[in-house]
């Protein structure tokens, strides 16, 4: 099974069983929902993967968010790809002399209807994003439904909405766990990830498939996984994703937004007026309390992080200044207005320790590039500010995992969980400065054996040419202490001679050195 199908088993057993229960004549229908990104038209690619495997035939369909698409316009593609006897985009034919146009539309659904329950082979129909789906196409679906306990016909619907079938089998898709993302992730990289990720990526991407895909895919792609958790860079995919979720909302929403990211995941709108948020509830990029009407929060942390990534450094001062204000206005008392501080410092925490991060990797780089760079005082001065970002952190991580737990002073369950979250967001900071304390630990173990390499290989070259140098030493001693047989009292051409073998055996020394590697 794909690693994009983890924690969706049960979904296509589900399916399976419903396939195998309408080939012996008891048709159903199957409608998956779950917000975007959710992992529903993977649930259906595997269920017509297995189908077409079982020698069954698939027909699909879609809607279209386009106002302009015509009626029963999922049914037509879904006929259009038909190759069953009886089966074709004409059934849906609407223009009938003096019929009307209700009349029309009830005989093209009785005429669709009973083609598909006759049909004799075994039959399965995907309907995908029925939350655009017309009137007139789910109209069609309701009257299929009624009919197809009595077929070989099994209907697979998805929508990010409910919607109002009766007689469907709904198979809801919820976010993946913190088990299901731990998963993932170790199907990603060359082992099992990092123990930390797990809890990290599911608190950012609130366990949707996709988001966690992308984050996923950049931390492998980065080599992280194997190492401790850390903050994250939102990748540009994601970005995009959350871009276009927020794309259609107006200037003034996305900017109530971006105030509302720097509140918290959870906003309580009777201290905060943000105006009108309707829009972004109706997007899902909000997601009101039945039981708490005045509070709002994001639907994942990864939301709203990225619209706080989108104000700038000035909105960012003055959105908490406000905040401040809002709380302090409110009578919430110091133990309320000290979030909206404690966000302020973490959020100068990420900077550094971006800037950390890019000397190390500099340093790193330094280490293993050919040349004579000596980075060992540089690794020694980013080992200590890395354990001075640690040393700068901790009292804030203690206090807020005190407040945390009510104390010193009692807090609300709503502050408890706000200290909760930025504690958790400062220890990813710093268990990223405690990841690179390790690795410059690495790198200066490294660079100290990649220095006794090179002085190892210093050494040989010196040997190498002393041993070379002996030759003509040695000859030329010998001979100059034997006065009464210098070689050119016999031999006309006897120095000359003694300097090519002195030559030649330098010669075949070097040749041998150059081949076992000394030079």
């Amino acid at each position: 099974m794909d690693v994009s199908l983890v924690g969706r088993v049960a979904e296509v057993v589900a399916l399976d069983e419903l396939r195998a229960a309408a080939a012996r004549g008891s048709g159903a229908v199957a409608l998956l929902t779950g917000e975007a990104g959710i992992g529903k038209t993977a649930v259906v690619e595997e269920a017509v993967s297995r189908a077409s495997a079982a020698g069954v035939a698939v027909l699909t369909g879609r809607a279209e968010p386009d106002e302009g698409a015509p009626a029963f316009w999922p049914w037509q593609r879904l006929l259009s790809s038909s190759s069953v006897p009886g089966l074709s985009p004409s059934l849906l034919a609407l223009a009938d002399e003096g019929e009307s146009a209700a009349a029309a539309r009830f005989r093209a659904i009785r005429d669709v209807v009973s083609a598909l329950v006759a049909a004799a082979s075994p039959l399965v129909l995907v309907l995908e994003d029925l939350h655009w789906a017309d009137p007139a196409s789910l109209a069609l679906l309701s009257a299929l439904a009624r009919e197809v306990s009595a077929s070989r016909l099994l209907v697979i619907g998805t929508s990010r909405t409910g919607l109002d079938l009766p007689e469907a089998t709904v198979l809801p898709l919820g976010p993946w766990d913190v088990a299901a993302v731990r998963d993932y992730l170790d199907r990603l990289g060359a082992g099992p990830a990092h123990g930390t990720w797990a809890a990290v990526v599911h608190r950012l991407g609130g366990g949707n498939p996709l988001y966690t895909r992308e984050l996923g895919r950049l931390l492998a792609r980065e080599g992280r996984l194997l190492f401790p958790a850390g903050d994250i860079d939102l990748p540009d995919g994601l970005r995009l994703l959350v871009a276009r979720r927020t794309a259609h909302l107006t200037p003034s929403c996305r900017e109530r937004l971006g105030l509302a990211s720097a509140f918290g995941t959870e906003i309580d709108t009777t201290v905060l007026d943000l105006g009108d948020l309707s829009p972004a509830i109706e997007a899902g990029v909000l997601v009101d309390d039945p039981w708490a009407p005045a509070r709002l929060r994001f639907a994942h942390e990864l939301v709203r992080q990225a619209c706080y990534a989108g104000l700038g450094r000035d909105a960012r001062i003055a959105a908490h200044g406000r905040i401040a204000d809002a709380l302090a206005a409110a009578g919430a008392g110091p133990a309320a207005v000290l979030p909206s501080l404690v966000d302020h410092a973490i959020d100068g925490y990420g900077p550094v320790l971006g800037a950390l991060t890019d000397a190390v990797d500099e340093v790193a780089e330094a280490v293993f590039t050919a040349g004579r760079s000596r980075p060992t005082a540089r690794i020694y001065q980013l080992s200590r500010q890395a354990l001075e970002f640690r040393r700068a952190t901790a009292p804030l991580a203690e206090m807020l995992d005190r407040l945390a737990r009510g104390s010193p002073a009692p807090t609300g369950e709503r502050l408890r969980r706000r200290f909760r979250e930025q504690g958790a967001h400062l220890l990813h900071l710093v268990a990223g400065a405690d990841g690179l304390g390790d690795l410059l630990s690495n790198v200066l173990q490294a660079n100290l054996t990649e220095v006794s390499v090179r002085q190892n290989d210093d050494m040989r070259r010196i040997s190498a040419w002393a041993g070379i140098l002996a030759i003509p030493t040695l000859l030329a001693g010998i001979y100059g202490m034997n006065f009464r047989y210098l070689p050119e009292l016999n031999l006309r051409f006897g120095y000359p001679l003694l300097l090519a073998v002195m030559a030649a055996i330098c010669l075949l020394l070097y040749r041998a050195f150059r081949r076992y590697g000394w030079l």
